[in-house]
């Protein structure tokens, strides 16, 4: 294999490769039955799961979960909650959490999830004041190919130009040798 085609490979499994933040965030998308159908009334942020929507994957540690957020103050008081987790979580497709509960506590406020596999019948519950809301948890899809940061980007380029000068000195000296080979 050439360099040059060896550096190719290299910048362009480096371009079509899906970036993998490390964590993936799911909303609870509220039902019929919420007091704002079609909106958001909760977030789940995962530090394990991969950060694409078609892999699978399941958890039962709560060091997992990074953060467990009200986002509907109709439904209860805005804000993070610790998370506590009841039921290892799951999801088959990384779209849609299907499995698992999770309840989460702040300020005497305790707010308690139930996944479900059927759509539209995941459970949002809030224990003070007994309200709940079906839903879905929905992954938070994020655009494809992340740009990367300037820093990145400059040092794949200097990457690039060493690789390619270090393949044109050889070659110079290749050429050299085969010179001096003829006039001797």
């Amino acid at each position: 294999m050439s360099a040059r085609r060896f550096v190719l490979g290299l910048i362009l499994a480096w371009c079509v490769t899906p970036a993998q933040a490390g964590q993936i965030t799911y909303e609870f998308v509220q039902g019929s039955d919420g007091p704002h159908p079609g909106e958001v009334a909760a977030a789940l942020i995962f530090a394990e799961p991969p950060a694409f929507p078609d892999a699978g994957w399941k958890t039962s540690d709560v060091a997992s979960i990074l953060q467990f957020s009200v986002l509907d103050a109709d439904f209860a008081q805005l804000g993070t909650y610790t998370p506590q987790l009841v039921q290892e979580i799951r999801s088959e497709t990384g779209s849609i959490l299907i499995g698992g509960q999770i309840t989460g506590l702040a300020n005497g406020v305790a707010i308690h999830t139930l996944m479900d596999l059927d759509s539209g019948q995941s459970l949002l519950v809030n224990l003070v004041t007994g309200k709940g809301i079906h839903g879905d948890w929905i992954a938070v899809v994020q655009a494809p190919g992340a740009v990367p940061e300037p820093s990145t980007l400059a040092m794949a380029g200097i990457g690039v130009v060493a690789c390619l000068a270090a393949r044109a000195l050889a070659r110079h000296g290749r050429r050299a040798a085969a010179r001096s080979l003829t006039t001797n």
